[in-house]
């Protein structure tokens, strides 16, 4: 997984236990695991827990960020391994997962890997919708999508979102 900054996890220790709550609250105690820029191979946990942190340098919005560095970097691990070509490899897989993965429709999770075999990061478009926190009478209240991000929603309603993406290049998330 490419890692694009120096995170420093607020749940986990370096080494994948979970850091204590302070007594009486605000906050958590002990050393914490540190992710650091560069081209890195994690283990589950450190995959989920540096993709989880929201406490950096943009928010929630280089948390979103990081989720779909995650997602890349597990459909490249998993076109490497051949997962959507190879049913035994990928029932070891969903039985691994267990009931850690919440599946409905009317197919099943390996029809729908099998039908998206071919899909490989470069042939995904990773798109960021700009945003910003709204706060009232001093409260938190929300995020707020920017003209820009509510443009791009209406133009996948539309069946669109090539056309808007041409004009707003900015969007996508290199």
């Amino acid at each position: 997984m490419t890692i694009d900054q120096r995170v420093v996890s607020q749940h986990r220790r370096p080494d994948g236990s979970a850091r204590a709550l302070r007594p009486g609250g605000g906050g958590y105690v002990g050393p914490q695991a540190t992710y650091l820029p560069g081209t890195r191979r994690l283990v589950g946990w450190q995959a989920i827990d540096y993709a989880r942190q929201r406490y950096t340098v943009g928010g929630d919005y280089t948390r979103q960020r990081h989720q779909r560095q995650l997602v890349e970097a597990l459909l490249t691990r998993a076109g490497n391994a051949g997962l959507a070509t190879d049913r035994v490899k990928l029932e070891q897989v969903l039985a691994a997962l267990g009931d850690t993965l919440v599946f409905s429709g009317e197919r099943t999770a390996i029809e729908y890997a099998y039908a998206l075999r071919n899909l490989t990061p470069p042939a995904l478009t990773r798109v960021e919708l700009p945003g910003r926190s709204v706060y009232a009478g001093g409260g938190y209240i929300g995020e707020q999508l920017d003209a820009a991000g509510r443009g791009f929603l209406r133009a996948v309603a539309a069946g669109e979102p090539d056309a808007y993406l041409s004009t707003h290049p900015a969007l996508i998330d290199d």
